[in-house]
Formats: C-alpha cells, sequence, structure tokens
C-alpha cells in the first residue's frame, strides 16, 4: 500500500445478554517507530496528534491497524496523517511513521481503554474483568463499569472494579476495560431490547452549521442501515447500551466515516465522529460533533 498520496477529495442478561458487545472490540498493541502496515485500506484524513489517530482506530470496530505521518515528513508543508486498516498483512519502515495494531488479548465484552464516566456507586479490588463485570450484571442499581489492569498506573497496583450508579460518556484511558447494560426500548432502563431508532431524524453536525436527513430503513434488534440524504453512502450500525455507532461507506470506496453518540431520552446526543472529509471541518475551526432528534 502506498502512502504518499496525501489528496483527499473536498466532499465532505442475563450476563449473556445485560452487556451488549463492545464498538471497541480491541485495544491497540505497543507504537512500533519508522514502520507503516501494509494491507487494505479502510480510510485516511489529516490528524495532529498520534493519540487521536489512535484512538479514531480503538473507537472503529472494522479498524485492525493504524499508521500515523509526522507532519513534514515528505514535504514541509505536509499535514499530519491518520490511516486506519481494515487489514494488516505485513509491515514496512517508513521515516516519520508510527504504526500499531490491535491487541487480540482483550476480554470478551469488553469496551478495551475506555473508561466510564458520571456517577459512581461503589469500587473494590476485582483481580477479574468477568468478575467485576458479574458485579454489575448482579446490581439493581449498576448501570455499568469499569474495570482496571493491575498495574495500570503504578506496579504495585491491584486491578480495581469501579461500579457506576449512571453512564454519561466514556473516555480513552489505557489499562480500563468498561460495559454497559443494555438500554430498554423507549425507557432508558436496564434491559435486553435496544432503542427503536428506526425512520427519519434531524441529524445536525459540526456546531450546527451542517444538517440534513439521517433515514435509519431497517433495524433488527440492535443492528440497523440506512443513509444519509442525497448521499450515495450506505449506513451500517449497531445500538450498543446507551450509546449508536454507525459507519457512512462510499460504495466507491473513496472514503467513509465513523459516528459514535450516546442515546439519552429518546435522541441521538454528544455525537463525535472521525474520517473522510474531515480536514474541511478542521479548516474551518469547527468542531466534530453531531446530534439528531427524531423527525415528526
Amino acid at each position: 500500500m502506498n502512502l504518499n498520496n496525501h489528496s483527499i477529495p473536498g466532499r465532505i442478561a442475563t450476563l449473556a445478554l445485560m452487556f451488549v458487545s463492545s464498538i471497541y472490540a480491541q485495544t491497540l498493541g505497543p507504537s512500533e517507530r519508522e514502520v507503516q502496515l501494509e494491507g487494505s485500506r479502510l480510510t485516511y484524513y489529516p490528524r495532529p496528534a498520534l493519540t487521536q489517530c489512535q484512538a479514531d482506530c480503538a473507537n472503529n470496530p472494522n479498524c485492525k491497524g493504524v499508521t500515523w505521518i509526522n507532519a513534514g515528513t515528505y514535504q514541509p508543508s505536509d499535514p499530519a496523517m491518520c490511516y486506519l486498516m481494515s487489514e494488516v498483512t505485513g509491515r514496512s519502515p517508513a521515516r516519520g511513521h508510527i504504526s500499531a495494531v490491535k491487541d487480540a488479548s482483550t476480554p470478551a465484552g469488553a469496551e478495551a481503554g475506555v473508561s466510564l464516566t458520571g456517577t459512581r456507586l461503589t469500587y473494590f479490588q476485582r483481580p477479574a474483568f468477568a468478575q467485576c463485570q458479574a458485579d454489575c450484571a448482579n446490581n439493581p442499581n449498576c448501570q455499568g463499569f469499569t474495570w482496571i489492569n493491575a498495574g495500570t498506573y503504578q506496579p504495585s497496583d491491584p486491578a480495581m472494579c469501579y461500579l457506576m450508579s449512571e453512564v454519561t460518556g466514556r473516555s480513552p484511558a489505557r489499562g480500563h476495560f468498561s460495559g454497559v447494560k443494555q438500554v430498554s426500548a423507549g425507557t432508558g432502563g436496564a434491559g435486553t431490547t435496544p432503542m427503536l431508532v428506526k425512520g427519519d431524524w434531524n441529524f445536525k453536525c459540526c456546531d450546527d452549521t451542517g444538517n440534513q436527513n439521517l433515514n435509519i430503513a431497517t433495524q433488527t434488534g440492535a443492528t440497523f442501515t440506512g443513509s444519509f440524504e442525497g448521499s450515495s453512502g450506505r449506513i451500517t450500525g449497531q445500538i450498543q447500551g446507551t450509546s449508536i455507532v454507525f459507519d457512512n461507506v462510499y460504495p466507491d470506496g473513496s472514503g467513509s466515516q465513523h459516528y459514535v453518540g450516546q442515546l439519552i431520552n429518546g435522541q441521538m446526543v454528544n455525537g463525535t465522529w472521525s474520517g473522510y472529509a474531515q480536514e474541511n471541518v478542521l479548516n474551518n475551526h469547527r468542531r466534530l460533533n453531531w446530534h439528531a432528534e427524531r423527525r415528526q
């Protein structure tokens, strides 16, 4: 794969049931400096910081690895670039490149590299992720949990389990593994039926400078498909507990976007996105945010 071309066009449970599968399927392994990944490219775009690029891959279930290229590596005016890979088949030396691949050792059902934010119910030592997960499943006041691997901050630190009575968001955190209870349709409480999102939504992006119709045409359980009105892209996504996550992929392979948001009171809020056409937003100093309200 040639990463040298930076031109981008301008368009923009029961325990088994209680915790949904993670949108953060795996953590990233250690950074490999002066290395670029080879394989199938998912998308690419400007990203000023390595940590932002790595977080984009960690939060994208279709991303298997990432290569970040330092600004000015080829030409002094080149921006720092982020390449997400849907398949990693090899590596090659490359000056100014930093790469990482996803770690296959993440516990099943975990949102890896993620700490939940909200209201803490309690916390205590727990040597295994599955034990912390079970503690939350068996506590009717627990809406989510974060388990922290032993030695994450100091070598002598024990593994810790944090139970949350309210989950309001997520933040990246090394060595943290999280899960949330599934949302009952229309109630926002714990249960096994995902919220119904099928229908038309008024989608607003980038500090409300963009406004278009989001049509979710089909929904089967927690999975759904749809499209943005007037776009050739196809949307596929899932409801993940109190979160909604979807990808908008152009059929000609020219690019894609990855969207993550929260489902609160029947609305889509606190959304962020990454991917194709992001440079237009960055250049205009607009925030990479979105929210959506159901059309009547």
